[in-house]
């Protein structure tokens, strides 16, 4: 029989076997094949969010295609018939 464990700051309880490195911590499986130290954390997920925001902006603000947008999504077009 297994007992609860309150967390270290006592927010919510924890069985033993969600124990930081456990099968349960490691999620889906999908970098399984890694050694836990080169797995993306969650910080590493957000940081490439980050960057991807940051160079969509950018791109955005070289190239400044809101003409070509605004016909292409709300101009009608008129059909040759």
């Amino acid at each position: 029989m297994q007992t609860l464990l309150f967390s270290p700051n006592r927010s919510f309880w924890l069985w033993p076997d969600m124990a930081i490195g456990s099968a349960a911590a490691a999620g889906s499986g999908l970098f399984n094949f890694l050694r836990p130290r080169l797995r993306p954390q969650p910080t590493d997920v957000a940081a490439a969010a980050t960057w991807g925001v940051a160079a969509t902006v950018t791109a955005l603000w070289l190239i400044q295609p809101f003409d070509w947008l605004k016909k292409q999504l709300f101009e009608k077009t008129e059909s040759g018939s």
